[in-house]
């Protein structure tokens, strides 16, 4: 045990394991969740608890989510609505509402770097002088 020890820290208590060989389930005690298994070869390559883990990707989300939304409203103002995006990752499409033509789906990476409505970038598209591009 003072492998998972020197991998995990202080995190978890081992009282309760029992170790037969790195195939086998062993259950581990969390401080703040309480008892798992874990295959022990796993867990000495450094998976911990699964709540701590799902803890940590839904802050990492959180953190994303508010940072998406910042720097899209840097870029655009209020001319988009976030307030039904599910952030996942840059890469995941995400709701986002136009007040003129609904809601679009789009990876907020592209969102951030220029790609809005496409809707409204055919309609500039079609009749750039209308925006200001021509004519």
């Amino acid at each position: 045990m003072s492998k998972a020890q020197k991998i995990h820290g202080d995190l978890y208590s081992y009282k309760e394991t029992v170790y037969v060989d790195s195939k086998s389930d062993v259950t581990i005690h969390c401080s703040r969740h309480g008892r798992f298994r874990q295959v022990a070869s796993l867990h000495l390559q450094g998976q911990g608890c699964p709540a701590c883990g799902l803890e940590r990707g839904a802050a990492a989300r959180r953190d994303g989510l508010e940072d998406f939304k910042a720097k899209a409203i840097a870029r655009y103002g209020t001319t988009y609505d976030y307030a039904e995006v599910e952030y996942v990752n840059s890469r995941t499409k995400v709701k986002i509402g136009c007040p003129i033509h609904g809601p679009f789906f789009k990876r907020p990476a592209m969102h951030i770097n220029g790609e809005g409505c496409p809707t409204c970038g055919m309609k500039r598209r079609r009749n750039p002088a209308q925006h200001g591009f021509g004519g």
